[in-house]
């Protein structure tokens, strides 16, 4: 007898991010040994094929369409089988939507970061640290799997928050909005940085695949002058956290890249500049693992936070991060999943 199967359903886009992908993905490699793998995606990009099918056993391309309900159906019809476990992360996928897979004997499970719908999910992650329980509206059944214990991340990432890092000085800057940084938060902070008092040895700034101002963030930077400055694009998740492990302080969002810092060990500027980031932002600023600046559409100087991360003490700092438990997810959604397939009661 195979492994039990798990179809993950999530899309990505230089619209959208890559963010519900990412952490699916991330998800995906943690149960991968012991459950089959399939990502169904909708009309994805050449780039992201390559790095989905080098994770996952098998892929699904699938129309383009918003009419998720009608997917529902047709993936019910066409793909899925009763006893399956079918894995949703996208704010499309409604009560209405969770019922049709429900009512076919799939077993469901949502990643979720707004809580804004009823879940009929036998599971709900929401990894964010600070959430609590009455925030959701669920069944008796739903089991909540909330906070860092649950962390969703890649096992680079997974392994960096095995170890400790102690540095006493900052001489290089990591800054990421991820794969696509659609509204271009990055130019607005290098246009920020030309007026520094202060300086670094580098300013190490990575693209994403799906970032649409590559041409103009590098035409900026050689406007703005700035010395140490580097472009990276593309990087694998290795390549990332060898990136991160070169670098003493970030500036990144409240998004899966903030759970990367945490695990790397590192001082981090975030906030949000979309909705669904403020819970992640205000769960990580409540911890103290983060210097928080709210909406980041709005800076305009970041220089006073750089002082005062300094004064804080990077050791304090990187004690406490040491410290939030952000590497122990695997066992413990390995262990939902293996209960949510044997059929076990699973309680909320």
């Amino acid at each position: 007898m195979g492994r039990p199967r798990i179809y993950f359903r999530a899309d990505g886009s230089s619209t959208i991010g890559l963010g519900h992908v990412i952490r699916s993905l991330a998800l995906a490699e943690m149960l991968g040994k012991q459950f089959q793998c399939t990502f169904l995606i909708q009309s994805p990009k050449p780039s992201l094929v390559n790095h989905i099918q080098g994770v996952v056993d098998s892929l699904v391309e699938l129309p383009s369409s918003t009419d998720y309900l009608e997917e529902a159906k047709n993936l019910v019809d066409n793909h899925l089988s009763p006893g399956d476990i079918i894995i949703l992360d996208g704010y499309g996928f409604n009560t209405a939507c969770q019922q049709v897979y429900k009512a076919y004997g799939c077993k469901v499970a949502c990643i979720d970061d707004l809580h804004t719908q009823h879940f009929v999910a036998d599971v709900v992650i929401n990894h964010a640290p600070g959430i609590k329980p009455i925030v959701y509206s669920k069944e008796d059944y739903t089991r909540l799997c909330l906070g860092l214990p649950y962390a969703l991340l890649r096992p680079e990432f997974l392994q960096a928050a095995q170890h400790t890092r102690h540095f006493t000085t900052i001489d290089n800057l990591f800054i990421c909005f991820g794969g696509a940084d659609p509204i271009n938060i990055t130019g607005k902070i290098l246009s920020n940085l030309q007026n520094l008092t202060r300086s670094f040895s580098a300013i190490h700034i990575v693209l994403g695949s799906a970032n649409p101002h590559k041409k103009s963030l590098q035409t900026l930077g050689k406007e703005e002058k700035l010395p140490g400055l580097y472009f990276h694009e593309n990087l694998s998740a290795l390549e990332m956290r060898t990136l991160m492990k070169r670098c003493e302080l970030a500036i990144v969002p409240a998004s899966s890249l903030l759970f990367e810092i945490i695990a790397v060990k590192m001082p981090v500027i975030s906030g949000y500049y979309i909705d669904n980031q403020k819970d992640v932002y205000a769960g990580f600023l409540e911890a103290g693992l983060i210097w928080g600046m709210g909406d980041l559409r709005e800076i305009t100087d970041y220089e006073p936070a750089f002082e005062q991360i300094e004064k804080v003490g990077l050791t304090h700092i990187l004690e406490k991060q040491a410290k939030a438990g952000i590497g122990d997810s695997p066992q413990n959604l390995l262990n939902v999943f293996n209960t949510l397939n044997s059929g076990a009661v699973i309680h909320p």
